[in-house]
């Protein structure tokens, strides 16, 4: 089924070590994404995530509330939401992303600024997706006879 329609990892590698333990098991993506934001960017994102326990719709405060305010009152915070833990998770991620950027293949990677709306960012990633990646293996000599 991953060889006819592809597959998608989110937040994983989260180390070096990992992002080569898939190498290892002949694990090799054609395109590896990274979105970048400003660390606030990400704090009042996901500090404004609200989940319906009704529908389990997501919404955001600010950027996406609900239109109902019936569903507005029924919002919840994500479990475990405090800036602490996003902190926490932010310095993690800047320790390792550098070693994860160096353990995959050159050519295949692309990193978009996340910081702009969404449909710019989508239409990015999806051009991105759509490129044929080009082989890092050494070119053969071509030899006419």
């Amino acid at each position: 089924d991953c060889a006819d329609h592809g597959w998608m990892l989110v937040g994983y590698p989260k180390t070096r070590e990992q992002a080569l333990a898939l190498q290892r098991h002949g694990i090799f993506a054609k395109h590896h994404v990274f979105l970048e934001a400003p660390d606030m960017v990400l704090i009042e994102r996901f500090m404004g995530k609200r989940i319906d326990p009704q529908t389990g719709a997501i919404y955001h405060l600010t950027f996406e509330p609900p239109e109902s305010p019936d569903v507005t009152r029924r919002l919840k915070p994500v479990e475990n939401q405090s800036e602490k833990s996003v902190r926490k998770n932010l310095l993690h991620y800047h320790r390792n992303i550098e070693g994860i950027r160096s353990a995959v293949a050159k050519g295949t990677t692309k990193v978009i600024n996340a910081d702009q709306p969404k449909s710019d960012v989508y239409a990015q990633v999806y051009h991105f997706l759509c490129q044929v990646p080009r082989s890092v293996a050494p070119q053969c000599p071509r030899v006419i006879l």
